[in-house]
């Protein structure tokens, strides 16, 4: 008896020093259960892995001890879990990992726990008593980190489905000091777990280019411009996602063997890039697309009005969808996400049910959504040419519902303004449809932007709302001619005067062909088309402009027309610029004396003529 408890200590002891030797070379341990390798090209995430390890110590959290690490499919949950593991191995005695994804997965992993830590348990127990088994032993032992990953369907903790609910009420360990559980979920509502959550954010983009040249294996001179160029092209058009950066790099890696390459091939087939798998071993098993569109498959199923709400939002606004310019525009939407819009309890279902997956990201308190813009672009890739001319057809339609019809209160322009942000990207999309509904959409909005001055974005629209207009009314139709005036003037705003005098020179031309030398749009025309002339000094020919406006103004508006007598009013300064100055006294007097009629002596139009006649005057005299 003596020696064999010789023997039992003489074990332990060097099991002892074993496992000493182990924690200082930073060697796992016997208690060290974890199915992956260390990732030798993990990068980044310094920070937030110190975050993590201070979280689990600090007791004041609701969930002290259990933490729930959430984000978009693709933001690589699991592998910060994995390098948390790794990095912080020697603050634990034990380490385990199990998977999360089903029941199934989730009772196999704590039997495999109870085989590692030789839990004592009868035979022919079923996989809940195991389990059972297991979370009492872990009660009673210290320093363990579990890591429960891709927990994504919170039922999967319920015992309820196994017809014994006097064994164990959830299938988590308890929580507390030195009992620390770790989980990688999509969804962002830890609090269902329940575990304190945290966010799992993209990189920045000094940490992307360092993930996509490391993962490459491709040396980058830093101090070749367009080399950088690239890459900073590269990760911005991915997102900076972590999981779409590295399978870009595995593709440059076997494939183009260059940055510059990728990116063009990326811009001209994105859809497959975005469903291209890396060969040989790969820690993730799906392309960054399949990564999303098996979660969106999930919610179409479960909620078809929200799968076609997520769908509508992938055309939207990237930067963020407001809830009330959606409802505002519900009625030209599909039957049953008008119906969910207007049911605020069905729009919140929904809208979880979205976010459970991460697939958007909802702020109560903005009341906005917000998509990656990858997973927009999966999504769109995803659709038919029908499905996208009709999604393309109903963000028109919704953009112009929406957009309020005037904005002559204060008021009314805040709320168009509000509304700008999330019209101008379905509008600017290259591959907008081409309606009249289009045209007269961006027509209304650029009109509201240029009274606002906001003259680029004003040219903008006007810009493509002429576009479309010439290819479905023809060049010569009132509709083209009107934004051929508007873009005109939005050019004429910006200081690109020539650029704006060539347009309305043109507009002149078609509008006496086609409405007459005497309808007043025509002399509208004129009479801008003049003071563009004035502004590139060519002083002869706004003349002759002006003087052929005047006289069609006078006979089919009368003299005492406010137009007319503004008409007269710029012909003055033209004659002011000749030196004719008698001239241009003449024609002040008659405007002064006219309003004086009309307006009264102490309004501020007659004060203003007087003024510009007593200048006329003293130059005159000099």
């Amino acid at each position: 008896m003596l020696k064999a408890s010789l023997i039992r200590i003489h074990l332990k002891v060097r099991k002892s020093v074993v496992f000493a030797i182990e924690i200082i070379l930073g060697l796992p341990h016997p208690c060290f259960m974890v199915p992956y390798e260390r990732n030798q090209l993990f990068t980044g995430r310094d920070e937030f892995l110190n975050q993590l390890f201070n979280q689990f110590r600090d007791p004041t959290p609701r969930y002290h001890g259990r933490l729930a690490l959430y984000g978009l499919g693709g933001i690589v949950k699991t592998q910060v879990a994995l390098e948390f593991v790794y990095r912080f191995q020697n603050s634990y005695t034990r380490i385990y990992w199990i998977s999360g994804v089903s029941q199934e997965s989730l009772l196999d992993g704590y039997q495999k726990i109870a085989q590692q830590a030789e839990i004592q348990i009868p035979l022919g127990s079923k996989p809940i008593e195991r389990a059972s088994r297991v979370l009492a032993w872990l009660k009673q032992t210290q320093n363990w980190l579990l890591v429960v990953d891709n927990l994504d369907d919170i039922d999967v903790l319920s015992t309820s489905n196994l017809n014994m609910p006097n064994v164990i009420e959830t299938l988590l360990p308890q929580a507390g000091p030195l009992h620390h559980t770790l989980i990688t979920t999509r969804n962002r509502h830890a609090d269902n777990i329940p575990a304190q959550g945290i966010e799992v954010l993209l990189f920045d983009k000094a940490e992307a280019i360092e993930l996509l040249v490391s993962s490459s294996t491709i040396s980058v001179s830093s101090s070749d411009p367009k080399e950088v160029g690239s890459l900073e092209a590269i990760v911005h058009e991915l997102g900076y996602l972590p999981l779409a950066i590295v399978q870009a790099a595995a593709f440059v890696k076997e494939v183009t063997q260059d940055f510059g390459s990728f990116l063009q091939q990326y811009q001209a087939h994105r859809p497959g890039v975005h469903k291209w798998t890396p060969q040989g071993l790969r820690s993730y098993p799906h392309s960054v697309a399949t990564t999303w569109l098996m979660s969106f498959q999930v919610v179409r199923n479960k909620n078809l009005p929200a799968a076609e709400l997520f769908q509508l939002l992938a055309f939207l606004n990237p930067d963020g969808v407001r809830i009330d310019f959606l409802q505002a525009g519900a009625e030209v939407l599909h039957d049953d996400v008008e119906q969910l819009l207007a049911k605020p309890v069905e729009m919140a279902k929904a809208l979880l049910e979205l976010e459970k997956f991460s697939l958007l990201k909802w702020d109560r308190t903005a009341q906005t959504l917000l998509i990656h813009r990858l997973v927009r672009a999966v999504v769109k890739d995803e659709m038919s040419d029908t499905e996208l001319t009709t999604f393309r057809s109903m963000v028109i339609d919704l953009c112009d519902v929406a957009f309020p019809d005037d904005w002559d209160s204060f008021e009314d322009r805040v709320a168009c303004r509000d509304c700008v942000g999330q019209v101008m990207t379905p509008l600017l999309d290259v591959a907008v449809v081409r309606t009249e509904t289009t045209a007269g959409v961006m027509f209304l909005i650029g009109r509201f932007l240029y009274g606002d001055g906001k003259s680029k974005d004003s040219e903008q629209l006007f810009s493509r709302g002429l576009e479309i207009s010439s290819q479905i009314y023809g060049q010569d139709h009132s509709n083209t001619l009107i934004l051929m005036r508007n873009l005109a003037a939005a050019y004429w705003r910006q200081g690109k005067t020539a650029e704006a005098a060539t347009l309305l020179e043109e507009v002149v031309q078609k509008e006496k062909q086609i409405l007459g030398d005497n309808d007043p749009e025509t002399l509208n025309s004129m009479s801008d088309l003049t003071v563009m002339y004035l502004d590139l000094g060519k002083i002869k020919e706004a003349a002759v402009l002006q003087e052929e406006a005047l006289q069609k103004k006078m006979q089919i508006l009368a003299h005492n027309h406010p137009a007319t007598l503004t008409s007269m009013h710029v012909l003055a300064l033209i004659y002011i610029e000749q030196g004719k100055m008698g001239e241009a006294a003449t024609l002040q007097e008659e405007v002064c004396k006219k309003r004086k009629q009309i307006l009264g002596d102490d309004h501020p139009h007659t004060l203003a003529s007087l003024n510009n006649l007593a200048s006329t005057y003293h130059v005159k005299e000099n």
